[in-house]
Protein backbone atom coordinates (compact mmCIF):
# COMPACT_ATOMS: atom_id res chain seq x y z
CA UNK A 1 0.00 0.00 0.00
CA UNK A 2 1.16 3.55 -0.66
CA UNK A 3 0.64 5.92 2.26
CA UNK A 4 0.91 9.69 2.32
CA UNK A 5 3.74 11.24 4.29
CA UNK A 6 2.11 14.34 5.75
CA UNK A 7 4.54 14.61 8.66
CA UNK A 8 1.68 13.78 11.03
CA UNK A 9 1.89 10.04 11.44
CA UNK A 10 0.24 7.08 9.81
CA UNK A 11 -3.35 6.09 9.39
CA UNK A 12 -2.89 2.34 9.16
CA UNK A 13 -3.75 0.36 6.04
CA UNK A 14 -3.98 2.34 2.86
CA UNK A 15 -4.15 6.05 2.38
CA UNK A 16 -3.48 8.59 5.08
CA UNK A 17 -5.79 11.50 5.61
CA UNK A 18 -4.06 14.58 4.19
CA UNK A 19 -3.20 17.37 6.58
CA UNK A 20 -4.86 20.68 5.75
CA UNK A 21 -1.96 21.97 3.67
CA UNK A 22 -3.10 23.47 0.36
CA UNK A 23 -0.28 21.91 -1.66
CA UNK A 24 -1.31 18.42 -0.59
CA UNK A 25 -4.52 18.59 -2.59
CA UNK A 26 -5.39 15.28 -4.20
CA UNK A 27 -7.24 16.62 -7.18
CA UNK A 28 -5.22 19.62 -8.25
CA UNK A 29 -1.72 20.51 -9.36
CA UNK A 30 -1.22 23.72 -7.44
CA UNK A 31 2.45 24.58 -6.74
CA UNK A 32 3.85 23.71 -3.32
CA UNK A 33 4.58 26.48 -0.80
CA UNK A 34 8.16 27.70 -0.75
CA UNK A 35 8.75 26.02 2.64
CA UNK A 36 8.24 22.56 1.16
CA UNK A 37 11.07 20.61 -0.48
CA UNK A 38 11.35 21.24 -4.17
CA UNK A 39 10.56 18.54 -6.70
CA UNK A 40 13.70 16.86 -7.99
CA UNK A 41 13.62 15.96 -11.69
CA UNK A 42 13.91 12.25 -12.39
CA UNK A 43 17.27 12.43 -14.16
CA UNK A 44 19.49 9.70 -12.79
CA UNK A 45 19.06 5.96 -12.63
CA UNK A 46 16.84 4.35 -10.00
CA UNK A 47 19.17 3.59 -7.05
CA UNK A 48 18.09 0.03 -6.35
CA UNK A 49 20.10 -1.71 -3.64
CA UNK A 50 18.60 -5.16 -2.85
CA UNK A 51 19.21 -6.00 0.79
CA UNK A 52 20.84 -9.28 1.91
CA UNK A 53 17.49 -10.17 3.51
CA UNK A 54 15.68 -9.97 0.18
CA UNK A 55 18.43 -11.89 -1.61
CA UNK A 56 18.16 -14.55 1.10
CA UNK A 57 14.42 -14.79 0.45
CA UNK A 58 15.13 -15.36 -3.25
CA UNK A 59 17.62 -18.12 -2.51
CA UNK A 60 15.25 -19.80 -0.06
CA UNK A 61 12.36 -19.54 -2.53
CA UNK A 62 14.38 -21.15 -5.32
CA UNK A 63 15.71 -23.90 -3.04
CA UNK A 64 12.23 -24.74 -1.75
CA UNK A 65 10.97 -24.96 -5.33
CA UNK A 66 13.71 -27.37 -6.34
CA UNK A 67 13.23 -29.57 -3.27
CA UNK A 68 9.46 -29.57 -3.83
CA UNK A 69 9.79 -30.52 -7.50
CA UNK A 70 12.25 -33.29 -6.61
CA UNK A 71 10.03 -34.64 -3.84
CA UNK A 72 12.75 -34.57 -1.20
CA UNK A 73 11.48 -35.54 2.24
CA UNK A 74 8.06 -34.22 3.22
CA UNK A 75 6.90 -32.51 0.03
CA UNK A 76 4.22 -30.51 1.82
CA UNK A 77 6.86 -28.73 3.90
CA UNK A 78 8.50 -27.53 0.68
CA UNK A 79 5.13 -26.46 -0.73
CA UNK A 80 4.63 -24.39 2.41
CA UNK A 81 8.12 -22.86 2.22
CA UNK A 82 7.88 -22.16 -1.51
CA UNK A 83 4.50 -20.41 -1.29
CA UNK A 84 5.26 -18.55 1.95
CA UNK A 85 8.59 -17.21 0.71
CA UNK A 86 7.10 -16.38 -2.68
CA UNK A 87 4.33 -14.43 -0.98
CA UNK A 88 6.78 -12.42 1.14
CA UNK A 89 8.85 -11.66 -1.96
CA UNK A 90 5.78 -10.40 -3.81
CA UNK A 91 4.84 -8.18 -0.85
CA UNK A 92 8.30 -6.62 -1.03
CA UNK A 93 8.01 -6.15 -4.79
CA UNK A 94 4.57 -4.58 -4.36
CA UNK A 95 5.84 -1.96 -1.92
CA UNK A 96 9.05 -1.46 -3.90
CA UNK A 97 6.96 -0.66 -6.98
CA UNK A 98 5.14 2.12 -5.11
CA UNK A 99 8.46 3.57 -3.99
CA UNK A 100 10.16 3.23 -7.38
CA UNK A 101 7.38 5.07 -9.21
CA UNK A 102 7.31 7.76 -6.50
CA UNK A 103 11.09 8.20 -6.83
CA UNK A 104 10.81 8.57 -10.58
CA UNK A 105 7.97 11.07 -10.13
CA UNK A 106 10.10 13.29 -7.88
CA UNK A 107 9.88 12.00 -4.28
CA UNK A 108 13.51 11.15 -3.57
CA UNK A 109 12.76 10.71 0.15
CA UNK A 110 11.82 7.07 -0.48
CA UNK A 111 15.48 6.30 -1.08
CA UNK A 112 16.56 7.60 2.32
CA UNK A 113 13.77 5.59 3.98
CA UNK A 114 15.17 2.37 2.55
CA UNK A 115 12.17 1.54 0.37
CA UNK A 116 14.37 0.78 -2.63
CA UNK A 117 16.26 -1.97 -0.78
CA UNK A 118 13.38 -4.49 -0.93
CA UNK A 119 13.98 -5.23 2.74
CA UNK A 120 10.61 -6.36 4.22
CA UNK A 121 11.45 -4.66 7.52
CA UNK A 122 11.33 -1.30 5.72
CA UNK A 123 7.69 -1.79 4.78
CA UNK A 124 6.37 -2.33 8.28
CA UNK A 125 4.31 0.18 10.21
CA UNK A 126 2.84 0.26 13.68
CA UNK A 127 -0.78 -0.31 12.72
CA UNK A 128 -0.75 -2.52 9.64
CA UNK A 129 2.52 -4.39 9.61
CA UNK A 130 3.53 -6.56 6.70
CA UNK A 131 3.53 -9.37 9.27
CA UNK A 132 -0.29 -9.50 9.43
CA UNK A 133 -0.94 -10.44 5.79
CA UNK A 134 1.86 -13.00 6.03
CA UNK A 135 0.28 -14.58 9.11
CA UNK A 136 -3.17 -14.66 7.50
CA UNK A 137 -1.78 -16.48 4.46
CA UNK A 138 0.17 -18.87 6.70
CA UNK A 139 -3.01 -20.00 8.44
CA UNK A 140 -4.65 -20.62 5.11
CA UNK A 141 -6.47 -17.32 4.74
CA UNK A 142 -6.77 -14.87 1.86
CA UNK A 143 -4.08 -12.64 0.44
CA UNK A 144 -4.71 -9.54 2.55
CA UNK A 145 -2.81 -6.44 1.45
CA UNK A 146 -0.38 -5.00 3.96
CA UNK A 147 2.83 -3.10 4.50
CA UNK A 148 3.31 0.54 3.65
CA UNK A 149 5.60 3.03 2.02
CA UNK A 150 5.33 6.67 3.09
CA UNK A 151 5.18 8.81 -0.04
CA UNK A 152 5.37 12.59 0.14
CA UNK A 153 2.81 13.47 -2.50
CA UNK A 154 3.57 17.18 -2.13
CA UNK A 155 6.61 16.41 -4.28
CA UNK A 156 4.48 14.72 -6.94
CA UNK A 157 2.43 17.46 -8.53
CA UNK A 158 0.99 15.64 -11.51
CA UNK A 159 -2.22 13.79 -10.66
CA UNK A 160 -1.53 11.09 -13.23
CA UNK A 161 1.78 10.31 -11.55
CA UNK A 162 0.06 10.17 -8.15
CA UNK A 163 -2.41 7.67 -9.56
CA UNK A 164 0.39 5.59 -11.03
CA UNK A 165 2.19 5.48 -7.68
CA UNK A 166 -0.85 3.68 -6.27
CA UNK A 167 -1.50 1.54 -9.35
CA UNK A 168 2.08 0.25 -9.37
CA UNK A 169 1.41 -2.11 -6.44
CA UNK A 170 -1.57 -4.05 -7.87
CA UNK A 171 0.08 -4.11 -11.29
CA UNK A 172 3.11 -5.75 -9.68
CA UNK A 173 0.90 -8.43 -8.10
CA UNK A 174 -0.70 -9.04 -11.50
CA UNK A 175 2.74 -9.38 -13.08
CA UNK A 176 3.72 -11.88 -10.36
CA UNK A 177 0.52 -13.85 -11.03
CA UNK A 178 1.30 -14.07 -14.74
CA UNK A 179 4.91 -15.10 -14.10
CA UNK A 180 3.87 -17.81 -11.62
CA UNK A 181 1.12 -19.08 -13.89
CA UNK A 182 3.13 -19.07 -17.10
CA UNK A 183 4.93 -22.41 -16.49
CA UNK A 184 1.53 -24.05 -15.92
CA UNK A 185 -0.26 -22.32 -18.78
CA UNK A 186 2.52 -23.21 -21.21
CA UNK A 187 2.68 -26.84 -20.10
CA UNK A 188 6.26 -26.49 -18.90
CA UNK A 189 5.16 -27.81 -15.50
CA UNK A 190 2.76 -30.71 -15.81
CA UNK A 191 0.34 -32.11 -13.24
CA UNK A 192 -2.24 -34.81 -12.57
CA UNK A 193 -5.11 -33.76 -10.33
CA UNK A 194 -6.31 -37.31 -9.65
CA UNK A 195 -3.02 -38.39 -8.06
CA UNK A 196 -2.32 -35.08 -6.38
CA UNK A 197 -5.39 -35.14 -4.16
CA UNK A 198 -4.32 -38.37 -2.47
CA UNK A 199 -0.55 -38.37 -2.59
CA UNK A 200 0.79 -34.87 -3.14
CA UNK A 201 3.25 -36.37 -5.63
CA UNK A 202 6.51 -34.80 -6.75
CA UNK A 203 5.92 -32.70 -9.87
CA UNK A 204 2.22 -32.45 -9.06
CA UNK A 205 2.97 -30.87 -5.69
CA UNK A 206 5.22 -28.27 -7.30
CA UNK A 207 2.54 -27.50 -9.87
CA UNK A 208 -0.03 -27.11 -7.11
CA UNK A 209 2.31 -24.81 -5.19
CA UNK A 210 2.74 -22.62 -8.27
CA UNK A 211 -1.01 -22.57 -8.85
CA UNK A 212 -1.78 -21.60 -5.25
CA UNK A 213 0.84 -18.85 -5.31
CA UNK A 214 -0.70 -17.60 -8.55
CA UNK A 215 -4.12 -17.55 -6.87
CA UNK A 216 -2.73 -15.53 -3.95
CA UNK A 217 -1.33 -12.98 -6.38
CA UNK A 218 -4.64 -12.77 -8.21
CA UNK A 219 -6.55 -12.24 -4.95
CA UNK A 220 -4.05 -9.57 -3.88
CA UNK A 221 -4.44 -7.83 -7.24
CA UNK A 222 -8.23 -7.76 -7.00
CA UNK A 223 -8.29 -6.69 -3.33
CA UNK A 224 -5.76 -3.93 -3.81
CA UNK A 225 -7.64 -2.63 -6.84
CA UNK A 226 -10.87 -2.03 -4.95
CA UNK A 227 -11.73 1.71 -4.91
CA UNK A 228 -12.15 1.71 -1.13
CA UNK A 229 -10.22 4.01 1.23
CA UNK A 230 -7.32 2.01 2.60
CA UNK A 231 -6.69 0.18 -0.67
CA UNK A 232 -4.59 1.14 -3.66
CA UNK A 233 -7.63 1.33 -5.91
CA UNK A 234 -8.80 4.35 -3.96
CA UNK A 235 -5.36 5.91 -4.33
CA UNK A 236 -5.71 5.62 -8.09
CA UNK A 237 -8.89 7.71 -8.20
CA UNK A 238 -8.19 10.01 -5.22
CA UNK A 239 -6.17 12.61 -7.18
CA UNK A 240 -9.25 13.25 -9.32
CA UNK A 241 -11.64 13.72 -6.38
CA UNK A 242 -12.25 16.97 -4.48
CA UNK A 243 -9.94 17.34 -1.49
CA UNK A 244 -12.86 17.66 0.93
CA UNK A 245 -14.36 14.41 -0.34
CA UNK A 246 -11.09 12.56 0.18
CA UNK A 247 -10.67 13.94 3.71
CA UNK A 248 -14.20 12.87 4.62
CA UNK A 249 -13.63 9.36 3.29
CA UNK A 250 -10.18 8.77 4.79
CA UNK A 251 -11.38 7.72 8.30
CA UNK A 252 -12.91 4.66 6.62
CA UNK A 253 -9.42 3.43 5.76
CA UNK A 254 -8.75 2.50 9.39
CA UNK A 255 -11.44 -0.17 9.35
CA UNK A 256 -12.03 -0.92 5.65
CA UNK A 257 -9.88 -4.04 5.50
CA UNK A 258 -11.51 -5.50 8.61
CA UNK A 259 -15.00 -4.76 7.32
CA UNK A 260 -14.16 -6.36 3.98
CA UNK A 261 -12.93 -9.51 5.72
CA UNK A 262 -16.17 -9.73 7.70
CA UNK A 263 -18.22 -9.38 4.52
CA UNK A 264 -16.22 -12.02 2.67
CA UNK A 265 -16.40 -14.50 5.53
CA UNK A 266 -20.03 -14.03 6.53
CA UNK A 267 -21.77 -13.13 3.27
CA UNK A 268 -22.08 -16.15 1.00
CA UNK A 269 -23.11 -13.94 -1.93
CA UNK A 270 -20.13 -11.60 -1.54
CA UNK A 271 -17.73 -14.51 -1.04
CA UNK A 272 -19.05 -16.30 -4.12
CA UNK A 273 -18.89 -13.16 -6.27
CA UNK A 274 -15.39 -12.19 -5.14
CA UNK A 275 -13.72 -15.59 -5.43
CA UNK A 276 -15.71 -16.38 -8.55
CA UNK A 277 -14.16 -13.33 -10.19
CA UNK A 278 -10.71 -14.35 -8.91
CA UNK A 279 -11.22 -17.83 -10.39
CA UNK A 280 -12.15 -16.21 -13.70
CA UNK A 281 -8.91 -14.20 -13.69
CA UNK A 282 -6.97 -17.33 -12.73
CA UNK A 283 -8.49 -19.24 -15.64
CA UNK A 284 -7.71 -16.35 -17.98
CA UNK A 285 -4.07 -16.61 -16.99
CA UNK A 286 -4.28 -20.31 -17.84
CA UNK A 287 -4.16 -21.86 -14.36
CA UNK A 288 -6.52 -24.61 -13.20
CA UNK A 289 -8.59 -23.51 -10.20
CA UNK A 290 -8.81 -27.04 -8.78
CA UNK A 291 -5.02 -27.28 -8.91
CA UNK A 292 -4.74 -24.03 -6.93
CA UNK A 293 -7.14 -25.35 -4.29
CA UNK A 294 -5.11 -28.56 -4.04
CA UNK A 295 -2.08 -26.36 -3.55
CA UNK A 296 -3.80 -24.67 -0.63
CA UNK A 297 -4.51 -28.07 0.92
CA UNK A 298 -0.87 -29.10 0.56
CA UNK A 299 0.25 -25.71 1.90
CA UNK A 300 -1.51 -26.30 5.21
CA UNK A 301 0.78 -29.22 6.00
CA UNK A 302 -0.46 -29.45 9.58
CA UNK A 303 -3.79 -30.76 8.30
CA UNK A 304 -4.22 -34.33 7.12
CA UNK A 305 -4.96 -35.05 3.49
CA UNK A 306 -8.27 -36.73 2.73
CA UNK A 307 -8.23 -40.21 1.33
Amino acid sequence: MADDDTRSGQSGLGWQQPAPVPAEGWGDSRPAPAALPQVVPAARRLPVRPSPVFLGLIVGFAAAGVLCAQGVGNTRIWVFAFVALGWVISLCLHEFAHAAVAWKAGDRSVEAKGYLTLNPARYMNSQMSIVLPILIVLIGGIALPGGAVMVDRRLIRDRRQRSFVSAAGPLTNLACAVLCGLPLASGLVKFNLTTLELTGGKTDAFAAALAFLTLLEVVATVLNSLPIPGFDGFGVIAPYLPDDTVRQLMPISRFAWFGLLIILFYSAAANSAFFGFCDHVLTTIGVNGDLARDGQVLFTFWRKLNG
